[in-house]
């Protein structure tokens, strides 16, 4: 198997890999998996290292180019209650939040998901407001299930001190 065929498989794990739903728990599950990963297989190590040849390997930046356009439309897939440009908007952050997950395994270590998961669901649960306006819910949904929070609260209260508890409230993502 040659090096590009084994960066093809590896960038490939991502899609399949995503839930079948974007619920604070599916989306929980999935970083879990994503650390778990990093802990097991050193994945967001070899992930980091991808990345960083794909900077300067015009050939690799296409395939990592690839496999982010098939994570995104991935995702947009799981939001059909959304407008198609609003959904390829949640999907690129999404995406790169996930990647920011990951980057920081590699680095860090051992970060917990919950943070990124109260992150994600923000943005996945963000409402269409007046005129047009888009901004986040000012109580999203507990970003961690019920039964492996210790904190039985709103999102808001959830991630109190996070960086996500930092974001106005009705921010545009427009």
């Amino acid at each position: 198997m040659s090096k590009d065929q084994i960066v093809a498989a590896i960038c490939e794990q991502a899609t399949h890999m995503l839930p079948a739903e974007l619920t604070a728990e599916s989306a929980h599950d999935f970083l879990q998996h994503i650390r778990t990963l990093a802990r097991e297989e050193d994945h967001a190590r070899l992930v980091a290292q991808i990345y960083a040849e794909a900077a300067v390997s015009p050939a690799l930046a296409a395939l990592v180019q690839r496999q982010l356009e098939d994570l995104r439309q991935a995702v947009a897939a799981l939001l059909p209650h959304r407008k198609s440009a609003d959904a390829e908007r949640v999907a690129e952050v999404f995406v790169a939040l996930c990647h920011a997950y990951t980057q920081q395994l590699a680095v860090r270590g051992d970060p917990d998901p919950a943070p990124y998961t109260a992150a994600l669901m923000a943005i996945i649960e963000c409402d269409e407001g007046a005129a047009g306006h888009r901004g986040f819910r000012k109580t999203p949904a507990c970003p961690t299930p019920a039964s492996r929070c210790g904190v039985a609260a709103t999102g808001a209260q959830r991630i109190q001190g996070s960086m996500a508890s930092q974001m106005p409230l009705h921010t545009s993502l427009t």
